[in-house]
């Protein structure tokens, strides 16, 4: 699995979040596909909205659910592959959507990683 090789320990404090992230993203660059329809069903299978069940108050929920997107979103840059970085960006929608946050929390970007977010998706269109 060419995704651990690039992986960056990532200082959390959730034990599997990250493993979690990295066992979904992992088996969607195993499709060899960039469709949402494939990302989804892998979604489904996992189970990945449980992800944040069993959190009790909300100041718990609202930390949880800023940790599990920054997680996500350091796939979303590089050095990954346009397919993991694609996946990454699917991964940042379900957890957004998912969340039982209150508001819901947002996902967070340096103003400095803009650029690669633009070359993103200038690669998209000429995929």
């Amino acid at each position: 699995m060419a995704l651990l090789a690039n992986t960056v320990i990532l200082n959390r404090s959730t034990p599997g979040l990250k493993t979690d992230c990295e066992t979904l993203l992992g088996r969607f660059q195993d499709t060899d596909s960039v469709r949402f329809e494939v990302f989804s069903n892998l979604w489904k299978q996992m189970k990945f909205s449980t992800i944040f069940y069993g959190k009790g108050g909300q100041m718990e929920k609202n930390k949880f659910a800023n940790e599990a997107l920054a997680t996500a979103s350091h796939y979303f840059f590089p050095p990954y592959t346009f397919q993991i970085r694609v996946g990454a960006l699917y991964l940042l929608y379900g957890l957004y959507n998912s969340q039982l946050s209150h508001p819901k929390q947002k996902i967070r970007i340096a103003l400095s990683a803009w650029e690669d977010v633009a070359k993103f998706q200038l690669d998209r269109k000429s995929t």
